[in-house]
């Protein structure tokens, strides 16, 4: 199985395109209000990396996070562990009773004649030889690259959560566990691991130097121009179907509570997206700009001091 991480970065680096004209400000924190709230939930767009540099947020962030009754992110991360341990084993037991499948059984005849020349010789071996478990762990390794270079322990998703959890908030998630396995179970996310396996070095360096920017510069437009589309235009329609449940959920708990929802900033852009559906249920959402962004150190002395550290 491969956590929400790596599917949320193939997506970014997968069409490097960018907006001419501006769509969206350059924010990933918006107030959601309207629709008879009494007090204004937020939502945030995160990105599921351990680089420092993505971790100097805006004071604005802090501040909606201390004024909200609840955080939630894409998964309720008290029980993520669990539910990511039982899917393993549940992986195991099934490759144990059964005989390694083969890429090319599970891909395509298109794929397969686009990609086979290709991944023989990055794997040393005859295409036709090459199976799904293989290609899994290399995708592992790129997951581990991720996580290896980054400075903080765990992503940002996971830094928000335990704020929030220390400062006495309601804490949840918005997705079951099984929303993000669709996306692995899928022809489309098998070819973006045969695309990630034949990435060079050069290649996974730009890309990732390009993503960071891109979150860094709170660029919404240039999400939405390389997202929910396929190399042929397609939309990705579950990609769609899960904006679609974050939006009806988001709409319950901030009935019920205000809250810090915090998820992938790809969600968020586009007419498909977290931002539009929550219009079109008549919330009014509207950015929120910082006035300036507030050094890592500064923040963990901050709750250290108030709540005996992270």
């Amino acid at each position: 199985m491969r956590p929400f991480l790596i599917f949320w970065f193939l997506f970014f680096f997968s069409n490097q395109i960018f907006c001419q004209q501006p769509k969206y400000a350059n924010t990933l924190l918006w107030r959601i209000s309207g629709k008879g709230l009494t007090k204004p939930s937020y939502l945030y767009g995160t990105i599921h990396l351990t680089d420092k540099r993505v971790f100097f947020l805006g004071d604005s962030v802090y501040k909606a996070i201390e004024r909200s009754e609840g955080f939630a992110a894409e998964l309720d991360l008290n029980s993520l562990g669990v539910e990511m341990m039982n899917q393993f084993l549940k992986e195991e037991q099934e490759k144990n009773a059964t005989e390694p499948v083969k890429l090319k059984e599970v891909v395509s005849p298109e794929i397969w004649e686009r990609y086979k020349s290709m991944l023989a010789e990055k794997f040393g071996k005859k295409a036709e030889n090459i199976t799904l478990d293989e290609l899994e762990e290399n995708a592992s390794a790129l997951e581990n690259e991720i996580f290896k270079n980054g400075e903080m322990a765990t992503f940002l998703d996971a830094h928000l959560f335990g704020i929030a959890k220390k400062k006495g908030k309601w804490v949840g998630g918005i997705e079951d566990f099984a929303d993000q396995l669709e996306h692995f179970d899928n022809n489309k996310n098998i070819e973006e691991k045969i695309q990630t396996a034949l990435y060079d070095e050069d290649y996974y360096r730009h890309s990732l130097a390009w993503l960071i920017d891109v979150y860094i510069g709170q660029k919404l437009d240039s999400i939405d121009a390389s997202m929910y589309r396929e190399e042929s235009g397609q939309k990705d329609y579950i990609m769609i179907k899960r904006n679609l449940k974050m939006a009806r959920r988001m709409d319950s708990i901030s009935a019920i509570r205000s809250t810090f929802f915090a998820v992938g900033a790809a969600h968020l852009p586009g007419d498909s997206g977290v931002i539009s559906m929550l219009r079109a249920r008549g919330f009014e959402v509207s950015p929120v700009i910082s006035s300036k962004k507030l050094i890592l150190q500064n923040i963990y002395l901050k709750v250290t001091r108030k709540h005996g550290g992270l």
